[in-house]
């Protein structure tokens, strides 16, 4: 027995030995594996803590060298209502700010232009007035501008806003008789004293507008003399009408006979006559023209 087991010795040393390097071998082999995966992870990590940073201290640099101002999008003369143009946003170098520089478009309502603005330059204060400029007056082609003066009573309360719609109405004696005629029909309002903006422009200023004495007007040359020529003929009065109201008055003129029945130019012939007769007992009046008027109590004057 002793023997056998001498023999065999030697072989089972040798196959523990080969386990022994091949597991060796695997070992090496999985370190290798994690020694490579760590390596890559931790450079694709790197390069993207890198891309990180950069695009982190891009946006920094760009919000610490610049501020935002407002630009028109293009050229804008003087005299032109801001309203009526769009403004892009430009990124000027913080260091070279205008003074004065426009940071909030709010700034401009109301405002009109002082000066011709070029395109893409930044907004200054010096650039914007409150004042209505005559180039500012935006008259249709073929029409005229006229100014009437007014009051809380012809100016209709001060309702009469630029843009709205109004009819001109001629108070005067005509013959004897007291007379009121439109001369003007739906003529465009184009300033209040001087002022071209609307109501909602003035943020709604009625006492303002009430205390204003002139109004101007566009209307068509004739009735543009026919304003001038009114001005020396009586008293000027306006009468509101709708924007979408654009048709022609059925009726334009009335006399004080019409409101009281003739009675004012019946007395106002009784005061030239050329005596009384009486007539089958009834009383008339011979008026200058060689008609009668009965007199229905005897005792009228």
């Amino acid at each position: 027995m002793s023997t056998n087991f001498g023999g065999n010795f030697p072989a089972v040393r040798k196959v523990n030995q080969r386990d022994k390097l091949m597991f060796l071998a695997v070992v090496g082999l999985l370190v290798s594996l994690v020694l490579l995966i760590f390596l890559f992870s931790n450079r694709a990590k790197a390069t993207s803590d890198q891309r990180a940073v950069i695009e982190k201290k891009e946006p920094v640099a760009a919000a610490v060298g610049t501020i935002t101002l407002f630009a028109a999008s293009k050229r804008i003369t003087a005299g032109s209502k801001l309203a009526d143009f769009k403004f892009k946003q430009v990124y000027w170098p913080r260091n070279s700010v205008p003074e004065g520089a426009v940071r909030d478009l709010a700034e401009l309502r109301g405002m009109f232009a002082k000066i011709d603005i070029p395109d893409g330059v930044p907004l200054q204060r010096t650039h914007l007035t409150k004042r209505v400029l005559m180039e500012s007056l935006t008259i249709t082609p073929g029409m005229r501008a006229v100014t009437i003066p007014v009051d809380e009573k012809s100016g209709v309360e001060g309702w009469a806003q630029p843009g709205a719609r109004v009819d001109v109405v001629l108070t005067y004696m005509n013959e004897g008789e007291l007379k009121s005629k439109v001369i003007v029909e739906n003529a465009r309002v184009l300033s209040l004293g001087g002022d071209s903006r609307t109501i909602d422009e003035r943020s709604g200023d009625q006492k303002q507008a009430q205390s204003r004495r002139t109004i101007t007007l566009e209307v068509a040359p004739q009735d543009a003399l026919k304003v001038q020529t009114s001005l020396q003929l009586g008293r000027l009065a306006l009468i509101m009408r709708s924007k979408e109201d654009d048709r022609a008055l059925s009726i334009t003129e009335v006399g004080q006979n019409t409101i009281d029945g003739g009675r004012s130019g019946a007395s106002q012939k009784r005061t030239c006559n050329n005596g009384k007769m009486r007539v089958g007992g009834k009383e008339y009046i011979i008026d200058c023209d060689g008609s009668l008027t009965q007199l229905a109590n005897p005792n009228e004057p």
